[in-house]
């Protein structure tokens, strides 16, 4: 996930955590923004609910910010690196917007489970268009079993990013600027 720490609820990080306990091998790849003070707090208290959840903390990766050189949303760094993930987990309260969009387009799937709110919901909105509804989890339940699954059985990981690169060149697709 490569949300700001202040977007991931606790809900989120542990649902995130009860599913790396259920895929060996995983990690949780999260954006390291700390300057020192309360984010450096924020990953000493989430490396500490990996201890208490007989996680080895080390399963947290924290990278640093990428930031772009200009002023735009895109940054072709940030996309390379979102590349490299097999799968972005979502936040559920403050979900991903434009990261959403350069997550897809490096061709990397987002599991998502939109909220009541607004904000919440941008992602699995871009999931719809694109034709991953299957992406969309409806509880929180689901959303772990959807990850679980596919952090499980990587034959079925590769046909869904396949699936996603797919959509994103379809005509009338997300990405579609032809009209």
């Amino acid at each position: 996930c490569f949300l700001q720490l202040w977007k991931q609820d606790s809900q989120a990080v542990e649902s995130w955590l009860r599913i790396l306990s259920k895929v060996p091998e995983s990690v949780l790849w999260l954006l390291d923004f700390s300057l020192g003070g309360d984010l450096d707090f924020s990953k000493r208290m989430l490396r500490r609910a990996a201890i208490a959840k007989g996680l080895d903390p080390s399963r947290l990766i924290f990278s640093p910010v990428v930031t772009a050189s200009n002023s735009t949303i895109y940054n072709p760094q940030h996309v390379r690196r979102s590349g490299l993930a097999h799968l972005f987990l979502d936040s559920f309260r403050y979900g991903m917007g434009s990261t959403a969009l350069n997550v897809l387009w490096s061709g990397t799937p987002i599991l998502t489970l939109p909220a009541k709110v607004t904000r919440s919901r941008m992602a699995a909105s871009f999931l719809a268009g694109s034709g991953l509804s299957e992406l969309i989890a409806h509880n929180v339940s689901h959303y772990e079993d959807i990850a679980i699954r596919l952090g499980n059985e990587p034959d079925l990981l590769l046909r869904l990013r396949k699936k996603v690169e797919s959509a994103r060149w379809s005509a009338g697709g997300l990405f579609d600027d032809r009209g």
